[in-house]
C-alpha cells in the first residue's frame, strides 16, 4: 500500500466517524458497529486506487457488502471522514429497504433451496446461495437479491454465478440451463474420484510440462491449485506455454517445432506437409507428423485443413491422462 497511507491508523479512524455516524442516524445495525472492520484492498492492475469494504448483513445469512475506491496517493484525513460518512449514508439508504429485501429474499430463498435439493438428490454437484453482494456506496439507493449458484467449473474445479433474479423463474431459468452441463461434470468428478484423480491433462501439454523446471508433476499440481482458467508457463527453452482448460481437460498453446504448433486438440502448420484432401479421416495422426509424446497413444485424425506448402491444420482425438492432486499420472 502507498506510503501515504497508514493502514491501520486510517481505517480506525473511518470505523470511528461510521459509528458516530450511525448513532446520529439512530440507525439500528444489526451487528454491534464497534465490532466492524473497514479493509483494504489493493488492485493488481491499478496501483493508484484501492477498494474499502465494509461487511454488511441484511438478515440472518444474508450477507453482502458496501464497497468504495479511493485513490492511494491523495487521501487526507478529510477524505477519509468524508467516506466514512458516506458509508454511513450507504447504510442508511440500505436500512430503509432491510424490511422489503428480507421479504423478498426470504422467498427466493425458498424455491432456490427447494430446486438445489432436488438437483442434488439426482447427483449433481451444486449449491446455491442468496445474498446482496457487493454494493457501491453510491448505489445503495436500490439493492436487489442477489443469487449466486456454484458448481464445477470446466476446469472440474469449484465454480460460480451470480445473477440478479426478477422472480422464481429466473431462478429456474439459469438452473435448467445449467443441469445438463452440471450434470456432466458431476459424473466426471464421480469416475475420477473412485480413482483418486483430480483433472484430465492432454498428452501434448503433460510432455511440455517435463521441459519445465522441477518436472511435471510439480508443474501440473501447481497448475491445478492456481484458480486463474488460463496459465502461462515458461520451460527450460524460454518457449512460453500458454494453457487453459477445455470441457475439463488442460489443453493449450504448445510450440512443437519450427512453424509447428499444437493448438487445443490440432496440429497447426505454417506449411502443411500434404493437402487436407490427402488426409483421411481416422488415420493415425502419426501418418502425418510423428510426436513421440504419443508414441503409445491411439491419435486419430478427425478433420484437415489447408492445401500442401499452405498455412493449415490437423486436428485429432486422443484419450487424456489422468492425474492427482500431485500431478502424478494416475
Amino acid at each position: 500500500m502507498s506510503v501515504q497511507w497508514n493502514v491501520k491508523q486510517d481505517l480506525d479512524l473511518m470505523r470511528r466517524v461510521y459509528q458516530r455516524e450511525l448513532a446520529e442516524k439512530h440507525l439500528a445495525d444489526p451487528v454491534d458497529a464497534s465490532r466492524q472492520t473497514f479493509t483494504l484492498s489493493d488492485r493488481e492492475n491499478n496501483p493508484l486506487v484501492a477498494d474499502i469494504t465494509l461487511p454488511l448483513f441484511i438478515a440472518r445469512g444474508v450477507k453482502g457488502h458496501l464497497t468504495s475506491t479511493v485513490s492511494t496517493t491523495e487521501m487526507t484525513i478529510d477524505d477519509i471522514v468524508e467516506s466514512a460518512r458516506e458509508f454511513a449514508e450507504a447504510m442508511e439508504q440500505v436500512d430503509a429497504q432491510r424490511p422489503a429485501l428480507v421479504e423478498e429474499i426470504s422467498e427466493l430463498r425458498k424455491y432456490l433451496n427447494k430446486r438445489v435439493r432436488s438437483l442434488r438428490a439426482k447427483g449433481l454437484r451444486v449449491s446455491g446461495e442468496i445474498g446482496i453482494g457487493a454494493i457501491p456506496t453510491n448505489e445503495a439507493s436500490d439493492v436487489w437479491p442477489v443469487v449466486t449458484l456454484h458448481f464445477p467449473g470446466e476446469d472440474l474445479r469449484p465454480g460460480s454465478f451470480s445473477f440478479v433474479p426478477e422472480g422464481r423463474g429466473d431462478i429456474a431459468a439459469q438452473l435448467d440451463d445449467l443441469t445438463d452441463v452440471v450434470t456432466t461434470r458431476s459424473e466426471l468428478l464421480d469416475g475420477l474420484d473412485k480413482i483418486n484423480a483430480v483433472g484430465l491433462v492432454h498428452p501434448i501439454v503433460h510432455d511440455a510440462l517435463g521441459k519445465c523446471e522441477g518436472g511435471t508433476a510439480p508443474a501440473l499440481a501447481e497448475i491445478f491449485r492456481d484458480p486463474d482458467h488460463l496459465q502461462r508457463v515458461t520451460d527450460e527453452q524460454e518457449n512460453n506455454l500458454i494453457l487453459y482448460w477445455e470441457e475439463g481437460i488442460l489443453t493449450g498453446t504448445i510450440p512443437i517445432s519450427e512453424g509447428t504448433r499444437f493448438v487445443k486438440g490440432a496440429i497447426h502448420f505454417d506449411a502443411m506437409p500434404c493437402s487436407a484432401s490427402e488426409i483421411q479421416r481416422g488415420a493415425s495422426l502419426g501418418s502425418i507428423i510423428v510426436l513421440p509424446c504419443l508414441a503409445e497413444a491411439d491419435a486419430r485424425i478427425f478433420y484437415a485443413s489447408g492445401e500442401k506448402g499452405e498455412r493449415g491444420y490437423v486436428s485429432f482425438t486422443v484419450e487424456p491422462m489422468l492425474f492427482n492432486s500431485e500431478g502424478n499420472l494416475v
